[in-house]
C-alpha cells in the first residue's frame, strides 16, 4: 500500500510540475465590468456583467443573455502630399 501511495504521489507531482507555465499577456478571459464599460454616448453600460476583448471579436455577457461584434482592422495611407497654391 505504502508502495502505490508514493507511486501515486510522485506521478501526480509529475503531472503538476510539468504543466506548461502560461503568461498572462497570452491568455484570454473575461474582465468583469466594474462600471468601466461603456456604450457609444460614453454613459455606463450596467447590462454588461463580462466583457471578453481579442483581435476582432469581442463579446458581451448579460443578464439575460450576451452579444457580440466582430471587426477587422485597416490601415490607411496618409496623404502627405501639398497643394500647389
Amino acid at each position: 500500500m505504502r508502495k502505490i501511495l508514493f507511486l501515486f504521489t510522485v506521478l501526480t507531482c509529475g503531472f503538476l510540475f510539468s504543466q506548461k507555465n502560461i503568461s498572462k499577456e497570452n491568455q484570454y478571459y473575461f474582465y468583469e465590468n466594474k462600471g468601466q464599460i461603456v456604450d457609444q454616448d460614453g454613459k455606463e453600460n450596467a447590462d454588461v456583467k463580462y466583457l471578453f476583448h481579442s483581435a476582432g471579436l469581442n463579446v458581451q455577457l448579460r443578464s439575460n443573455g450576451f452579444s457580440y461584434d466582430v471587426y477587422q482592422l485597416e490601415k490607411i495611407k496618409e496623404n502627405n502630399s501639398k497643394k500647389d497654391s
